[in-house]
């Protein structure tokens, strides 16, 4: 599935929404987050994007560069993750 955008949209509660588009056809993912020794842990709740993927699901990203403006992840340990913070 090649992704056009993804919009993720986090709380300071720990909880997420993503919104993934590929094509003409838009995804919603909910779920958590925190971060532990260095690694971004985000447990995936609901996934209307991924058929078979068993609920809740779990990724740890290892988080290379974080500041206020921006998370700087690797994802399955090859793929950079970047999360910038939107302007308001």
């Amino acid at each position: 599935m090649d992704m056009l955008w993804v919009t993720n949209t986090v709380a300071p509660d720990g909880s997420f929404t993503r919104q993934e588009a590929t094509g003409t056809n838009l995804f919603h993912v909910t779920g958590t987050w925190r971060i532990k020794n260095g690694d971004l842990i985000e447990t995936t709740i609901s996934n209307t994007a991924r058929v078979g993927v068993r609920l809740p699901h779990t990724d740890i990203h290892h988080i290379v560069r974080l500041d206020t403006e921006q998370l700087v992840a690797y994802w399955y340990s090859t793929n950079e993750a970047v999360w910038k913070k939107a302007a308001k």
